[in-house]
């Protein structure tokens, strides 16, 4: 299936922002690599904001196309009001420190687990339009971004679990 069909899925003509729902623990969707976004058309664009709001919806500070049932290479974070909307994104360079500390994932609601991170992560990535954009982050920025790359590859904070 191709990106447009994917995001078809979610969106008509009729009604361009149906609301969104999680997919959980058990779900296949969430166990899968997903596909790169190919196709940057408003439509795109339209499923990332609708992504974001589903965020916000639902108490997260990131999420991933897969944990709403879209096996897409895509990701929305927010970290104090800095929000980031990114396709196909890829970690290039990390530190070598790792910080363990406890996450949660809207996916596992009302878990939490001791999860090893770097805590400096430089990502390449593409915008909603297709624009290439490259980066650094650090902190909790760092790590949620770590956090909703993994569920573009099918892992789980339960199956990093320190």
């Amino acid at each position: 299936m191709d990106n447009s069909q994917e995001i078809d899925k979610l969106f008509t003509n009729d009604f361009p922002e149906k609301p969104l729902s999680l997919c959980f623990l058990g779900d296949e969707v969430l166990r899968k690599k997903c596909d790169p976004v190919a196709d940057f058309s408003d439509k795109f664009n339209k499923f990332m904001n609708n992504m974001h709001k589903a965020m916000k919806k639902f108490g997260g500070i990131g999420l991933a196309a897969p944990q709403i049932g879209v096996s897409l290479r895509a990701i929305v974070v927010e970290i104090n009001k800095r929000v980031i909307l990114l396709a196909n994104p890829e970690i290039i360079n990390c530190s070598d420190g790792i910080i363990c500390e406890e996450e949660g994932c809207l996916s596992i609601p009302g878990q939490v687990f001791s999860v090893e991170r770097t805590g400096f992560i430089e990502i390449k990535a593409r915008t909603v339009t297709g624009g290439r954009i490259h980066f650094e982050a650090d902190g909790l920025f760092a790590r949620a971004l770590q956090h909703e790359i993994d569920h573009l590859d099918g892992v789980l904070i339960c199956d990093k679990e320190w």
